[in-house]
């Protein structure tokens, strides 16, 4: 879920600055128009967080299930 929503945001930031799908075939971008972003959610995220741990809001040593309910850890550094 998380991801598509990523994906909507990028898709209509790109679509209303830029208005095309591909610029070197002259492509306008439609409703339906994908993009790759690549990892750019990762700094996204990162920056995000940053900004909550700022407002004392988010503890870097919180547990994940703290904000991920449900969350299972299969690991012991979680």
């Amino acid at each position: 879920m998380q991801r598509e929503n990523s994906l909507a945001l990028l898709t209509l930031v790109h679509k209303f600055l830029f208005h095309m799908q591909n610029v070197s075939s002259n492509t306008l971008a439609t409703e339906s128009t994908v993009y790759e972003i690549a990892s750019v959610t990762k700094t996204a995220t990162a920056l995000l967080m940053g900004k909550l741990f700022v407002k004392r809001k988010l503890r870097l040593w919180d547990p994940l299930e703290k904000f991920l309910p449900g969350f299972v850890c299969h690991e012991t550094s979680c």
